[in-house]
C-alpha cells in the first residue's frame, strides 16, 4: 500500500527576523558613530586642565586658523563678514552657544575680535574650546 501524506510541509526560510536584526545593527551603529566636526579645518587648540563644556542644543563653531582664517561653521569668512553672520543666527536664536577653536599660534587680539563680534551680534553665551592636557590631538 502507498499511502500518501496529505499534510505535506511546506519548508521555507523566514527572512523577517533576519532582515530586523540587519536593521536594528544599522541603527545601532549609525546613532554610535562619533562624527568628526571639522575635519578639513586645521587646529591646533591649546591645552587645559578644566573640564569639558556639556554639549548644549544649539552650538555654533567659529575656528581661527594660525593662518588667521576665519571659518563660520565650515565656511570660511572674513572677520567682517563673520558679525553679520552672527546676527542672522542670534535673530532665529539668541540662546546659542558660540565655541571659539582658536589654535594656539593666534594671536589675542585676533580672538578678542571674534568674540567681540560674537557679542555684538547679540549672543551671549560665549566658550573657548581646549584639549585635555592628557588627551592626544584629534585636530592634526
Amino acid at each position: 500500500m502507498n499511502f500518501k501524506n496529505k499534510w505535506q510541509e511546506d519548508v521555507r526560510v523566514d527572512v523577517t527576523p533576519l532582515v530586523d536584526i540587519v536593521f536594528n545593527l544599522l541603527l545601532f551603529f549609525m546613532i554610535t558613530t562619533t562624527f568628526v566636526i571639522a575635519p578639513g579645518i586645521k587646529v591646533n587648540l591649546p591645552k587645559s586642565k578644566t573640564a569639558e563644556i556639556k554639549k548644549a542644543a544649539r552650538e555654533i563653531r567659529i575656528a581661527v586658523t594660525k593662518d588667521k582664517e576665519i571659518f563660520f561653521n565650515q565656511n570660511k569668512v572674513t572677520l567682517e563678514s563673520l558679525g553679520a553672520e552672527l546676527a542672522k543666527v542670534a535673530e532665529n536664536n539668541s540662546d546659542a552657544v558660540v565655541i571659539i577653536q582658536a589654535d594656539v599660534d593666534v594671536n589675542h587680539g585676533t580672538v578678542v575680535k571674534v568674540l567681540d563680534s560674537a557679542k555684538s551680534a547679540g549672543l551671549t553665551k560665549l566658550a573657548i574650546a581646549t584639549v585635555p592636557e592628557e588627551a592626544k590631538r584629534f585636530t592634526e
